[in-house]
């Protein structure tokens, strides 16, 4: 009897940690996805257009700065809901006052989640602006590479980023989209 009982309760917890561990993993492609987008939309460059579903599934991995916001963020939340509801349930009066008698009404739970959704999606789209930028100054400031071509044509320029099929390089103002096995040479993106 104890031994289904104990069944039960690990295949609740494997279908829940399942559960927690697609969330996290779908909530760091999200964020590695605006990431991303800030990074390249500092050179004009719309990621979307030149990016496929892959290059956003491993987002999240190719820098460890995203990889730190994700796991940051990931705690942050949990972190946040753990001590809203320790508040709630240890110093219930206080809690009271500050939610101005409001957390006894029917909609105040959800207003509370909108609220709470409403704060982290403003600090992670912040939090990817900086950068962002900051990724932008160090591409600016970094050596140029050269890449050459079959027939010994060379292309300068910083390296920005690079998806499945395109490398993007800064050459002065201009940014240079340079498809990876292609006829094509490269094209301006602005």
């Amino acid at each position: 009897m104890k031994e289904n009982s104990n069944k039960k309760v690990s295949g609740l917890v494997l279908r829940e940690l399942q559960a927690i561990l697609t969330i996290s993993y779908g909530t760091a492609v999200a964020i590695g996805m605006l990431f991303q987008y800030q990074k390249f939309s500092e050179f004009g460059i719309n990621i979307f257009d030149y990016a496929d579903v892959f290059d956003f599934l491993i987002a999240p991995f190719s820098d460890m700065t995203i990889i730190l916001f994700a796991l940051a963020s990931v705690l942050i939340t949990a972190g946040f809901y753990l001590l809203d509801k320790l508040w709630y349930t240890k110093w219930n009066k206080s809690y009271a006052i500050f939610s101005f008698g409001l957390h006894h009404k029917s909609w105040y739970k959800y207003f509370k989640t909108f609220t709470f959704v409403s704060l982290i999606g403003t600090y992670l789209y912040l939090m990817a602006d900086i950068y962002g930028k900051r990724a932008a100054e160090l591409i600016t400031s970094q050596s140029p590479m050269t890449i050459r071509f079959i027939d010994d044509e060379t292309i300068k320029g910083q390296f920005i980023g690079k998806t499945r099929e395109v490398i993007f390089l800064k050459n002065g103002e201009s940014v240079k989209a340079v498809p990876i096995i292609s006829t094509v040479k490269d094209f301006d993106v602005r």
